[in-house]
Parts: C-alpha cells; structure tokens; sequence
C-alpha cells in the first residue's frame, strides 16, 4: 500500500515525573479519541495499531499504553487507504465502507439509503472469491434478481463467480445449495429470507462443507434489520448458519427500527458477545414497566431509554453510517408535502363508534388500532360503509402528476393497494404486494424503471425493502408508517446517488384529528432516539434518557 508521512503527536517530550506522565496521558487520549472518530482512523489506523501488538480495549483508560502508542505514532507513518484489484469505479466515499467490511470479520455497514451498500460489500467479497473463497447473500425475495444484475454489471468480467440461485421446490433449493457446496469456481449463492429460516438445517450441513473447500466463506446479509429480534426464527438461523463462516457482513440503513433490542440483535451476529448478553444490555439501557391489560395476558412495554450516549462508542470499530450530505454527495433534492384531510360523515360515525367499543373492552386495544387505521384509509376495506377521501385525493394526484412524472403509491394493506388500483386503473398501474410472485415483482419493477408508459406502481410492504426504483419522481404514503425505519426504506426507493430526477416529492397522507396524527407523533419519537444512537452526533447532543412513554406514544386520538 502507499503511505504518506504523518507524525499526528510529533514535539510531545516523555514525562519526567508523575504529574507530568499523567498530563502526557490525559494529552494522548484526548487526541486518540478525537482522531478515533475519522475515516481515516477507523479503516486504517486502528488495524495497524493492533498489528503493532497494542491493547485496544486498554486504549480506553490512562495508562502506559497511552504513552507507548503516541511514541510509536511519532514513529509511524499514517496509512492511505489501500488499493484495489478490483476494478470496480467506485465513488470515493464508497471506499472507507469496502474497507471495513474487508479488515473485520464482522461488520455493520449502515450507510443511508441510495449510497451504494451493495456495491461495497461486493467489492469485498469479490476479492474474496478471486482469492479461492466462496460467499452467501440473503437478501429480500424482491431483490435477488436485482443483486444477480449488480453482480454481473460490476464484478463478473473482473471475478467471473459461478452464482447459484436458490428458488423451487425444498428438494430445488436442496439441489441448489448442493451444487454450491461442491461447485466452483468462485461459488456464490443467492437466497432469501424466508429460505435462510426454512432451510436452516440444510444450510448448516452444505456451509460445513464448503468451509472445509474454500479458505473463506462470507456470510453477507442484506437488508439485515429482518434479523432485528432475537427471539425470531430468523435470527436464530442467521447466528447457527455464522457459525460456520469466516466472515459476516450486514447491511441496512435502519439498523434500528423499533428499540434498542434491534441494535444488539445485529450487533451480536457480526460479532457474537460484542455488546454483552442481552440481560446485561437490558438492564443498563432499558427500563421497562409491566402492563397488565383488564383482559387477556400482560406484557412488558418500554417506559425509557437510558445511557444512549454510550453506545455508539461502543460499536464504533465494527460499524459505518455516512449519510448523503456527509459524503457530499449530490442528492435529489426533497419537497414533503403533508395532505391533511377530512373524514367524510359516515367516515367518522364509524370511527367513533369503533372507539367505543374499545373503550368498553368489546374489542382489543391492538385490533381497534387496525380497524381505525383501516377506516382512515376506505371503511369498505373492513365491510362497511363510509367515504373514502384518500382514494379522492390519490385520483387528484394522479390527474395532476402522471402526465410528466412517475408516481409510487405506499399502503400497508393489500385491501386498500386492490381499492386503489381500482379507482386508478385508466392510468394502467402495476402491483407489486404479497400473493405476487418474485418473477411478477421483478417484471413489474422493471416496467417501471424502463417503460416509458408505465407511471404509476401500487405498493405494500413488500416492496419497501431493497427495490431500485430511481426513475419515479413522486412517492405517496397512503399512511404513514409506525417507524422512521420503514419511512427511509420507502423514501430510499427513489431517493437514491443515481437517481433520474433533480427533485422528489413526497405526499404523506393523513386524517385530521384520528389516530393518524398520534403515528406522526409516535414516529417522531423513534426518529428521536434513531438519530441519537445510530446517527452521528456528539456526547452534548445526547440525553441519558427518553422519557415519553409508550401509552403517551400510542395513545388513540
């Protein structure tokens, strides 16, 4: 590699007393932990200074080895960021991310959407695989093709991998994870989500295999926020299949998406133990009140967060978030624009008769929740009767937009994703939602990303994860999300380094004075502690602890 000359603690002299040793010390840890926060610090001085034999862990605290490392700084030049073999045009900043997914065998690159986190990690596990290893990529059932199409744009004329698709039947995707295990050169296999949980067993034994063929074996997840609670399936699998790898890499712009618990999910598959065991986690960030409804089982709901400033430190070495403006990147630029509306008179008879029965424990708090929210949107979508101004002012924005511009509809319900391609169907609107299969899915996207005829896609969430959709111009979200996480997921569809327009528009679509207006507050709220923990800021910038409780936040209007 290249070096350029620094000496960062140069005209320092050595102490002569005890006083004089502990100013050196306090010196030396101010500059280390000010230089620790840079780029360039975290990709390569950190992995020279642990070469070099010195204690990271005891870097922490005043001691001799605070000494010893500025001696040794004075002494050593500052690496530049290493070459690639890889041909791969990558922006400047993108280079940082290859390079901690390369030094670590765990990492965390959390960089906002539309940076280009595929692009990096397969930088790396490029190298990796002209190198005699072999990799694995789970990633959503959407994006598998569009990986394939990264994969075979960007690294295939330099690595040449032989890709396995996993897809059928269990006895197919057996077949294919078989194939890999055994197969060559280069094997890479892509599979999603739900096959990683499914097939946990088979997936075990064949990694086995092909860690005693192939000196490396990354394990890369995609969109690793899936794998967020450690009480699902899916973790689970996710952390008995890393056991056999060398390497693990997770991606995701929201690696925290409902609490603190998310982060440590992730943290601790990169890099089991990392964090701590999840009881020790608990007690010193979360404090929790237990609930115990008049009806049915109790449950334990966070009151609030604490300690949140010690976090970001504390992971610092394993993971990477850079958003757009700190790149310098330029970006779309983007207009929200909130539709407040009005419940129609039946609309809101039956809001408040639902609210009601609530309130008299005829039906349950979480269902009341689903049928208001669903009431906001069509009463028809729950076999009532009732107007629906959403459906009027999406027919508006259609008329007034889809003319110049490409428009991307977002519900959570498949109900109101069909009521919507009914009422909009002279436009010809394409659906992309559950039921659809993955060749239907990648067939829609790739209308909408190329045909000139088709402006207007109908999404639920199955498509907010991944997808590159950068030729629309116009998101709407038909309601708003009960997390920021899923917001920057739907908003980075378009939002995006590539992106074919100068300026987005997002249209958010409430009703006034419902249970609408408490998701806003509610959202706010995650976004609060969102940027606290995972997005930078300074130790001023952090309170010790949230205090809105998860009654204020969910509170029905």
């Amino acid at each position: 590699m290249h070096i350029t000359a620094v000496s960062p603690m140069g005209g320092i002299a050595l102490a002569t007393s005890p006083s004089e040793r502990l100013a050196l010390e306090a010196e030396a840890l101010g500059w280390f932990s000010r230089k620790r926060d840079t780029v360039e610090t975290k990709m390569w001085y950190l992995p020279a200074i642990k070469a070099a034999g010195f204690d990271l862990q005891g870097l922490r605290d005043h001691g001799p080895q605070l000494l010893a490392l500025r001696d040794w700084l004075q002494k050593t030049p500052t690496p530049t960021e290493p070459e690639y073999d890889l041909d791969l045009s990558q922006r400047d900043y993108q280079r940082p991310g290859a390079g901690l997914l390369r030094e670590n065998e765990g990492a965390i690159l959390a960089d906002d959407v539309g940076l280009g986190k595929t692009i990096m990690s397969a930088t790396v596990m490029g190298r990796r695989l002209l190198d005699g290893g072999s990799g694995i990529i789970v990633t959503t059932l959407g994006t598998k093709m569009q990986w394939r199409e990264e994969i075979e744009d960007n690294i295939m004329s330099s690595c040449r991998p032989t890709i396995y698709m996993s897809q059928g039947t269990k006895a197919q995707r057996y077949q294919t994870y078989q194939e890999w295990s055994r197969g060559g050169p280069r094997p890479l296999l892509l599979l999603h989500h739900d096959s990683m949980r499914r097939d946990v067993e088979k997936l075990i034994e064949v990694t086995k295999v092909a860690r005693l063929r192939h000196p490396t074996l990354t394990f890369n997840i995609d969109e690793a926020s899936v794998i967020r609670n450690s009480e699902s399936k899916g973790w689970a699998a996710a952390i008995r299949i890393g056991a056999n790898v060398t390497h693990r890499i997770a991606l995701t712009a929201t690696p925290l998406e409902n609490g603190l618990e998310d982060l440590w999910s992730i943290v601790t598959w990169v890099r089991p133990g990392y964090l701590g065991p999840k009881d020790n986690f608990d007690r010193r960030h979360i404090e929790r009140v237990w609930i115990q409804p008049r009806y049915g089982q109790g449950f334990w709901k966070v009151l609030k967060y604490k300690h949140i400033g010690e976090i970001r430190p504390a992971i610092r070495r394993i993971y990477l978030r850079r958003t757009a403006g700190e790149v310098k990147l330029s970006m779309p630029k983007i207009v929200t624009v909130v539709r407040s509306l009005e419940m129609g008179t039946r609309q809101r008879a039956l809001y408040e008769r639902i609210k009601r029965d609530k309130a008299e424990s005829r039906i349950g708090p979480k269902e009341a929740l689903a049928m208001l929210r669903q009431v906001c949107n069509d009463p028809t979508t729950i076999g009532e009767k009732g107007e629906s101004p959403k459906l009027d002012e999406i027919e508006e924005i259609c008329q007034q937009w889809l003319r110049a511009e490409k428009v991307i509809f977002f519900t959570d319900y498949r109900k109101f994703a069909v009521k919507i391609m009914e009422r909009i169907r002279r436009w010809k609107p394409i659906l992309i939602a559950s039921g659809v299969t993955t060749q239907e899915r990648d067939h829609a996207r790739r209308m909408f990303q190329k045909d000139p005829n088709t402006r207007c896609l109908v999404m639920t969430s199955a498509g907010e994860r991944g997808l590159n959709l950068q030729a629309g111009s116009i998101l709407v979200n038909c309601e708003l999300p009960w997390n920021p996480a899923k917001y920057r997921q739907r908003v980075g569809r378009i939002f995006r380094m590539d992106s074919l327009n100068d300026c987005i528009r997002i249209f958010n679509l409430m009703m006034h004075n419902t249970v609408e207006d408490k998701v806003a507050a509610a959202l706010g709220f995650k976004q609060d502690l969102f940027d606290k923990v995972i997005d930078t800021v300074t130790e001023d910038d952090v309170r010790d602890t949230l205090t809105m409780t998860t009654t204020q936040a969910l509170a029905l209007a």
